[in-house]
């Protein structure tokens, strides 16, 4: 498969599985209240940190070996397999004593009932590894939807019945076992999984580190939610958590795809014995004229939006969606960054920027977390910054590019941007001093931003313009290839 039709793929992938988690959020937000919503949160984060040791970088250490053997296949399978049992049995131990920190007694079920996926996890990684490595982004589309298609039905059916909090837990452990079925029904060899440890020190070399890396960003996502859970309660995670999720929108839906494919055309051109700074710097070229963009006018319709897609009983959060939403305007290559590391072989670099970058952002938020969410939402602004400078410091440093060719990349895409908001500005300033823009506003507010964008385009003369006149697609230059965005 072309790294082209790669990227399709994988927009399509994205792209549906947003608007599947779209839509649940929209129904589930009007059953479930924001302390139930919170309650599932803390016990995801806990199990989302367990995941991520559990799997041991197994699908990344799959992708960018040069020369896979099926011992190297085989020992990835049985190491993360032993890891999950492992794992499984401490949080199961556990789960009681995690349920009484909280002051809530229904977590020890849920963390019961998410091990489920814990168990299957080291299957479906393996697989998804291999098919990653050769570029099957169209088969793992199919197995992408489909669990999601089964675990939002469960999640609102689950819902609707009264199940409460444990919905998620349930359609979580449903759609792990669908994703399976239809990843071994692309890939049905069993032999993948007889247990061997023939290659443990070449899995674990790089599983330990990619597993820190990978682990410590997970913490820096997650953490809050716990932190959160403990200090200021349940209902406090519930409405943090919708915030966070509603200012990375613009991501999930305009970068749909980016992520998935990045590592392996990335590892692809390293191996090919390319230079990466140009794509780097168009792909920076292409992500800001479409994100900045978006991000401002987020923070400007923030309470028509939370209002429409959650309903009356989550405006509290209108506020902090604004904040983030201006701090993401900053991490404008993170979507590149870690992929890029990866591909050159700095994992250990890679490592010790997540531990810099974690120690920036966890004592922060500890400090400020008592005095509420919006102090929170603040100290963002400081630390995504931060910790996003650091991270184009260390891509620098392997891929050699200037400061200026940096500037020069997003400068076009900030006169889209600054084109792009004047009109929703205008019609939020015209609505003071009422709470928020109406329904019927917002449609105007939305049809200037696109009539701003498209100006913006053109009287920068934005190459996104030239490439999309010309080809009908964008596209990013890799030596004779070309990727997509």
């Amino acid at each position: 498969m072309t790294i082209k039709r790669a990227f399709l793929f994988s927009f399509v992938e994205r792209y549906s599985v947003t608007a599947i988690n779209l839509a649940v959020t929209i129904a589930v937000s009007r059953i479930l209240t924001p302390e139930q919503y919170g309650i599932s949160v803390i016990g995801s984060a806990g199990l989302a940190i367990a995941d991520v040791v559990r799997d041991l970088g197994t699908g990344s250490y799959l992708v960018q070996q040069k020369q896979l053997t099926i011992g190297k296949i085989r020992t990835a399978f049985t190491v993360t397999l032993v890891s999950a049992l492992a794992i499984t049995a401490i949080l199961l131990a556990l789960s009681q004593a995690i349920s009484e920190y909280y002051a809530v007694s229904g977590l020890t079920t849920y963390v019961q009932v998410g091990l489920a996926p814990m168990l299957l996890g080291p299957f479906i990684s393996t697989v998804a590894g291999l098919l990653r490595r050769d570029m099957c982004f169209g088969k793992l589309a199919v197995a992408s939807i489909a669990a999601s298609l089964v675990n939002a039905g469960a999640a609102v059916l689950l819902s609707l019945m009264g199940v409460g909090f444990m919905s998620f837990a349930w359609a979580n452990a449903l759609s792990a076992a669908v994703s399976l079925v239809v990843l071994l029904s692309y890939r049905p060899e069993r032999s993948i999984f007889i247990p061997s440890l023939r290659e443990w020190r070449d899995v674990l070399s790089f599983g330990v580190y990619a597993t820190s890396t990978s682990g410590l960003s997970i913490l820096w996502e997650q953490v809050p939610y716990l932190i959160f859970g403990r200090i200021l309660g349940g209902e406090a995670v519930g409405l943090y958590q919708r915030a966070y999720l509603l200012s990375r929108q613009p991501d999930r839906v305009l970068l749909a795809g980016v992520g998935a494919v990045a590592l392996p055309a990335l590892a692809l051109h390293v191996r090919e014995g390319k230079k990466l700074s140009v794509s780097y710097l168009q792909a920076v070229e292409y992500i800001t004229v479409v994100r900045w963009p978006a991000l401002v006018v987020l923070s400007i319709v923030a309470y028509p939006y939370v209002l429409i897609l959650l309903g009356s009983q989550w405006l509290s959060i209108v506020p902090l969606v604004q904040i983030m939403a201006i701090a993401q305007l900053s991490a404008f290559t993170a979507s590149l960054d870690y992929p890029v590391l990866l591909a050159v072989g700095a994992v250990r670099h890679a490592l010790l920027l997540t531990v810099v970058q974690l120690g920036i952002s966890l004592p922060i938020m500890l400090c400020v977390a008592p005095y509420g969410l919006e102090a929170v939402a603040l100290s963002s602004l400081f630390t995504v910054s931060c910790n996003i400078g650091l991270s184009v410091c260390l891509v620098r440093y392997h891929i050699r590019f200037r400061w200026r060719d940096l500037i020069a990349a997003t400068r076009k895409s900030a006169v889209v941007t600054a084109l792009s908001g004047v009109g929703p500005l205008a019609v939020f300033l015209g609505s003071w001093p009422h709470p928020g823009i109406s329904v019927a506003w917002t449609i105007v507010a939305l049809g200037l931003a696109a009539l701003g964008w498209v100006g913006g385009l053109w009287f920068s003369d934005h190459p996104l313009l030239r490439e999309v006149i010309r080809r009908g697609m964008p596209a990013v230059e890799i030596g004779d290839k070309k990727i997509a965005t």
